[in-house]
Parts: structure tokens; C-alpha cells; sequence
């Protein structure tokens, strides 16, 4: 038996806690990332932070910065496992 991999449920469980769809635009969702990172909505940051490195290069720029504000948003919903996976991530 193959086992997921610990975040795969993830983008479900972040669309559940928003409305907003991020995947459409790269551009936004870093911004949205951004600014829900500021205002400490650590749902909608970590979700817009997972849509843009979902579409987004891995040679992108911004693509670290939106792994540390996943990985906050989601140690801030009490997630510390999958937040761990993504600090790790950067780190690496």
C-alpha cells in the first residue's frame, strides 16, 4: 500500500477555509499571500502561499518566501506536522 504524502490533503483542507481562488493567477496569489500574511489571516495566506508555489517555477524568486509564509500560516492553525515539512523544505 503506497502512503500519501503527509501534505497531500492539504489543498483540500486549505480551500475549505477560504473562498477566494488563488490558483488562477501566480501574481495574485503571491500577493495575496502577502497581505493576508500581514493582516495574520494565517488560513488565507497559507492558502494563497500554497497556490502560488503550486503554479509557480521552483527557480522563482519568491518561491522560499512563499514556503516560510505556508509553513507559518499553517504552524499558526496549529498544523506544526505539515508546517515542519515545509520549513524543511525551504531549509533544504
Amino acid at each position: 500500500m503506497t502512503r500519501p504524502a503527509p501534505y497531500a490533503s492539504l489543498a483540500l483542507l486549505l480551500a475549505a477555509c477560504g473562498a477566494t481562488d488563488w490558483a488562477a493567477d501566480p501574481e495574485r496569489a503571491f500577493s495575496g499571500a502577502v497581505e493576508r500574511n500581514v493582516e495574520e489571516d494565517w488560513g488565507e495566506s497559507a492558502n494563497a502561499a500554497h497556490a502560488f508555489r503550486a503554479s509557480a517555477p521552483v527557480d522563482d524568486p519568491r518561491w522560499d518566501r512563499a514556503g516560510m509564509m505556508l509553513a507559518r500560516g499553517l504552524e499558526e492553525l496549529g498544523l506544526s506536522y505539515a508546517a515542519s515539512l515545509h520549513y524543511l523544505d525551504v531549509a533544504s
